[in-house]
């Protein structure tokens, strides 16, 4: 049977680590060239640490849609400094665009003739048709009062869809007693930098029968580009390609690697000359948290892997919330990289639940990467 995230932590960590993990804002798994990867970096069974962007849902009922320079190693104050302002400096751009999306896309909004802006919020109409639980989202609201009841309120704002925008959701009958509730979102593809690009419509009935209320919010949420710091407490891995791989992974929450370059990116530029592959059971497999596989990688392998995890974008959404992931077995997947004149380099791949890779330094959503590593096996 599949062990529960609970399990999974308390048999890893112990019971006393939960209370003690910090807080930290949760990565994002975007950037994998033609792969697929939702959005928006839990440890094993860290819940609360790390966790997948949540869109919060105004009523049931909804319908949503729902390089490669590297830093030079040991940076003096200055260049850390300067390093730390540009960091700013782009997350600040990023907001400011995502507020000047906002404001184009609430103006590709149409409302009904005859509709009268209005600055109180109508009754049932507090918030948004969804929103996304983070903290780095620009929200630009309007309300409306329109002169026509609600069915054909429905009715005209969905024959007058936003130009360009692709329908991700829609609430059709909702309410309660003495109200109606009804909306229809809409969509455009994120952009460097931004995403959760929405145009919203949320109605509701008034007490004048002839006439509705009507809300319209334009969202997009701005991505900070500096790493996710791994700050998991507990004790690392470090993996040496000419030793093989380490029996067991158990109480182990990643790995560890020298390297200032490693706090900017997950692997240095340089092409690898060799990987090695280790993969651990887990609670649901023998031996528990035992070395299940290994494999060892050429130079033209290894340098394909490399190339797949360097594309990995390391930007991310802010706030964190607490969220479920899919079934988490806690299994893991430890690669380690060897290169010319430096120590090999070590990533920790946590294959299932909100699954992440990390190499000690940075943490990153890694959504499908363990299926797509090389020496797979079947659980």
């Amino acid at each position: 049977m599949a062990a529960g995230p609970g399990r999974a932590y308390h048999s890893r960590y112990g019971a006393s680590a939960r209370a003690e993990a910090p807080a930290i804002p949760e990565p994002s798994g975007r950037g994998w060239g033609a792969m697929s990867t939702a959005e928006g970096s839990p440890s094993r069974g860290v819940r609360a640490r790390w966790a997948r962007p949540l869109w919060l849902l105004a009523v049931a009922g909804l319908v949503a849609g729902c390089g490669a320079t590297v830093s030079p190693p040991a940076p003096g104050p200055a260049a850390a400094v300067k390093a730390r302002v540009a960091q700013a400096s782009s997350a600040q751009a990023n907001r400011l665009r995502a507020e000047r999306e906002a404001a184009r896309l609430l103006g590709l909004a149409k409302v009904p003739p005859g509709a009268v802006r209005v600055t109180s919020t109508p009754a049932h109409l507090s918030g948004p048709l969804a929103r996304p639980l983070v903290t780095t989202q620009v929200d630009r609201t309007v309300f409306w009062r329109v002169p026509m009841g609600f069915d054909a309120t429905l009715a005209w704002l969905r024959a007058h869809a936003p130009a360009g925008l692709t329908p991700n959701g829609h609430i059709g009958q909702a309410g309660g007693p003495g109200f109606r509730i009804g909306g229809n979102s809409y969509a455009e593809p994120a952009r460097s930098g931004i995403t959760g690009l929405q145009l919203q419509f949320m109605q509701a009935t008034t007490a004048d029968a002839g006439h509705t209320a009507l809300r319209v919010d334009a969202l997009a949420i701005w991505r900070d580009p500096a790493p996710i710091r791994d700050t998991r407490a507990g004790r690392r891995l470090r993996v040496d390609i000419a030793h093989g791989c380490p029996a067991s992974d158990l109480r182990r929450v990643g790995v560890t690697n020298p390297g200032a370059d490693l706090a900017h990116e997950l692997l240095p530029a340089a092409k690898p000359t060799g990987a090695l592959v280790c993969r651990y059971s887990g609670l649901n497999a023998h031996p528990t948290f035992g070395l299940r596989t290994h494999l060892r990688l050429g130079s033209a392998e290894a340098a394909d892997l490399a190339s797949l995890i360097r594309r990995i974008d390391l930007s991310h959404e802010g706030g964190v919330v607490n969220t479920g992931c899919p079934m988490d077995d806690d299994s893991v997947t430890v690669l380690a990289f060897s290169y010319r004149g430096r120590p090999d380099v070590d990533l920790w791949v946590h294959a299932t639940g909100c699954s992440t890779v990390s190499n000690g330094h940075i943490v990153a959503w890694a959504w499908g990467l363990d299926s797509h590593l090389p020496g797979g096996w079947t659980r």
